[in-house]
C-alpha cells in the first residue's frame, strides 16, 4: 500500500512537473512572437534601438496596481 502511494505521488509529480515545462515553453514562445512584433513595428534595427523599443512599450503598456 505504501508502494503504490508513492508511486502515484512520483507519477503525480512527474505530469505536474511536464505540465509546467510545456506552459513555460508556450509562454516563451509568445513572449519572443510579441518582442519581435514590437521591435518590426518601430523598424528597429541595431540591437539598441530593439532595446529602446521594447523598453518604451514597457513603459507605456505595462501598469503595477497596487504597488506604491
Amino acid at each position: 500500500m505504501k508502494r503504490r502511494v508513492y508511486w502515484t505521488i512520483v507519477v503525480l509529480c512527474l505530469v505536474g512537473s511536464g505540465y509546467q515545462v510545456l506552459q513555460y515553453q508556450r509562454e516563451q514562445r509568445w513572449l519572443a512572437g510579441k518582442a519581435q512584433a514590437i521591435v518590426q513595428a518601430v523598424n528597429a534595427q541595431s540591437r539598441e534601438a530593439q532595446i529602446k523599443a521594447l523598453q518604451d512599450y514597457i513603459r507605456h503598456h505595462v501598469r503595477f496596481e497596487g504597488i506604491s
